[in-house]
């Protein structure tokens, strides 16, 4: 199980917020063999120009030094830190299940390793991987990740009419 960590605020800001030398970070995707690769951490440079029709900029880490999973192919993460910015306490968005429109969560029981709590979501911003949660969680807490739905139907949650569970745990409405 993840534990609740800190996240900086997302890149993808309007341009006046970004500007060369920012500091950034660039983090492997989550999840197979590079689920325990190290971070780099880099220096933000803005591309020359910007595609008004779908508002984007070009964002460049230069990082001091390149980590071994760095390489043609790989899929990263850059995350940039604004001025004025601050850490949050953050969960992996993947934790975050919804029950009739609710978004819930599971935590581990700190007094029992073996029980999990069921916790209404109290969300801020997400920038696609981590989202900022506001209460009930602090540094440290134990969220899960794989199986909540499961748990959430065996702790009263509501259970949607004709469908199935794929593999992944993810439930899927419709027959095939």
């Amino acid at each position: 199980m993840p534990t609740a960590a800190s996240t900086s605020a997302r890149a993808s800001r309007a341009r006046s917020s970004l500007r060369d030398g920012l500091a950034a970070r660039v983090v492997p995707p989550q999840g197979g063999s590079l689920d325990a690769a190290k971070p780099m951490d880099a220096t933000l440079a803005i591309g020359l120009t910007g595609d008004a029709r779908d508002r984007t900029i070009d964002l460049f880490a230069v990082p001091p030094a390149i980590e071994p999973w760095a390489r043609d192919g790989v899929t990263a993460y850059l995350e940039v830190t604004l001025a004025g910015g601050r850490e949050e306490l953050a969960i992996p968005l993947a934790a975050v299940i919804r029950d009739a429109g609710t978004p819930m969560i599971f935590r581990r029981d700190p007094a029992n390793a073996d029980k999990v709590i069921r916790m209404e979501a109290d969300l801020g911003v997400s920038d696609g991987r981590w989202v900022v949660i506001q209460s009930g969680v602090k540094e440290g807490d134990e969220i899960v990740v794989g199986g909540n739905y499961q748990l959430m139907l065996a702790t009263g949650g509501s259970m949607p009419k004709g469908g199935h569970f794929h593999s992944d745990g993810t439930w899927h409405e419709e027959d095939h």
